[in-house]
């Protein structure tokens, strides 16, 4: 089963914390990075850092991201960095606009440049 995304259009993030890059949404707990406009971490690197810190364990506590997905096909599908066309707007990416998975007792999505990351209540961590 693919895990359901929050609906970001219509919610209201809030910074959660002093790094302003992270944003929460409280109402369905849910939090996200905008990460391509940004040559600081890839979409693996932003998925294990906001993991962690909705589960509330340090990085190198999380489990590995491999054995979830294949972290060099996702890097390949949704990846930012040098590879992404220079346009204007926000969600400019050609081919795969969304990736979504669980790992760790959360629900995770890559879209349009942003990690989003919630807690799966139904799932066992």
């Amino acid at each position: 089963m693919t895990p359901r995304s929050p609906d970001t259009s219509t919610t209201e993030w809030r910074n959660s914390r002093t790094d302003d890059d992270v944003e929460h949404d409280p109402e369905t707990g849910a939090y996200r990075v905008r990460c391509e406009d940004t040559a600081r971490r890839s979409p693996v690197e932003a998925v294990v850092e906001l993991v962690a810190t909705v589960v509330g364990r340090d990085e190198l506590d999380v489990g590995p991201l491999y054995d979830v997905v294949d972290v060099d096909a996702l890097e390949q599908l949704v990846g930012w960095e040098d590879s992404r066309p220079a346009v204007a707007s926000g969600d400019s990416r050609p081919g795969v606009r969304s990736v979504s998975f669980g790992f760790e007792g959360c629900d995770v999505t890559i879209d349009g440049g942003w990690v989003i990351v919630a807690p799966n209540a139904s799932s066992d961590r």
